[in-house]
């Protein structure tokens, strides 16, 4: 009875053990560069021998169970020595390095693949083990350790699944010699995505999505630069709404900021793709014209006129009739002194006034 406790607990321990190592070897994707295939073999080929050697099929009946113990130790052994696996600082780095979120690259001094994690594997699906110790410039030419990029961005996908990568080059030096470089990198879509959106949210007006004040008046210093340093030619175009108060007081403020997105997008389809328009406050538009100046300006000018009166626009079933009056200024004709913006925009303002006073739906050139 003694010898069946002994052998069903010899059964029950190789099992455990089987169990404990096979489950190991599954959480590391079963990778053949990892201890457990050592360790797997170690424990098996004990129970192999011994099931030989019950069921008579040894040579000479011999005992093989210290053949196959001398065998298990030798693959014991090879594990621990290979893979360090007794070394706390050896566990605690492949397990922060497999499960850490960050993605993770392991090359060796001239760039090929030694080792990578879970978070590298699920974005790049060359990460294999049978790519090991092959270039990584030859599975993405993306990645170059010779140009010594240190930090980069590299995307992947297309549209709406595009997702972007930041990454850090560190080199990994031991006493002034290099042994490899590591490759850090962290998700930062959502990052960018949000940051594009702050920055369109501060540049752009929230109902017409034309360009607000203050980015439309510093897109107009930048002209003045431009024209300052290199004689560039350009025009500004101040647009007011005719009786847009009648308009919201008639039909409702939901019909004037309908009027006012009609107007904006008129704009944007006539200028485009040089021209650049702003709401500059209320129902007037600023409207700079890079590289036109004098009287193609003012053909500009008219053109949009004659759009936007042709609107077709209806609020409550009644046909709504939408002019704008347009002063242009001509940067160049003023003196280098007063190339300024307040100077311009004032000019500007005087002409469309004239333009109102003259009748509206019309344009006035300073």
């Amino acid at each position: 009875s003694l010898y069946f406790i002994s052998y069903y607990y010899v059964l029950f321990v190789t099992a455990f053990s089987v169990y404990a190592f096979f489950t190991g070897w599954k959480k590391s994707g079963f990778r053949l560069k990892s201890p457990y295939p050592l360790l797997l073999a170690g424990r098996i080929l004990p129970g192999l021998f011994n099931f030989v050697y019950q069921k008579g099929l040894s040579p000479f009946w011999m005992d093989l169970m210290p053949v196959s113990l001398l065998l298990s130790a030798f693959l014991y052994l090879a594990a621990i020595k290979k893979y360090k696996i007794l070394e706390i600082g050896e566990i605690y780095g492949r397990e922060i390095f497999s499960n850490i979120k960050e993605g993770m690259l392991l090359l060796s001094p001239s760039g090929a693949l030694l080792e990578y994690n879970d978070s590298a594997a699920s974005v790049f699906d060359w990460l294999s083990e049978k790519n090991i110790k092959r270039p990584v410039y030859e599975l993405d030419n993306r990645f170059d350790v010779a140009e010594n990029l240190t930090e980069f961005r590299i995307s992947q996908g297309s549209g709406q699944g595009e997702r972007i990568y930041e990454f850090r080059l560190t080199r990994l030096e031991e006493e002034g010699d290099l042994m490899g470089y590591l490759y850090v990198f962290l998700d930062v879509t959502d990052n960018i995505r949000l940051i594009e959106k702050l920055k369109y949210v501060a540049d752009h007006d929230s109902l017409t999505g034309l360009y607000n004040r203050g980015r439309i008046l510093r897109e107009a210093e930048r002209l003045i630069l431009l024209r300052t340093e290199e004689k560039f030619p350009f025009s500004l175009l101040m647009i007011d709404i005719d009786h847009f108060k009648g308009i919201n007081d008639s039909f409702g403020h939901l019909a004037g900021n309908e009027v006012l997105r009609q107007v904006a997008a008129a704009c944007v389809e006539v200028v485009a793709p040089e021209g650049m328009v702003g709401r500059y406050g209320g129902e007037e538009f600023l409207v700079l014209l890079p590289g036109i100046s004098g009287k193609k300006a003012a053909e500009k000018a008219e053109m949009l006129r004659a759009r936007i009166e042709e609107l077709p626009l209806s609020f409550i079933g009644h046909p709504v009739s939408v002019t704008i009056s347009a002063g242009v200024m001509d940067a160049g004709a003023v003196r280098k002194e007063e190339l300024r913006i307040d100077y311009l925009v004032s000019r500007a303002d005087e002409a469309m006034y004239r333009a109102k006073n003259g009748g509206r739906n019309r344009i006035a050139v300073y």
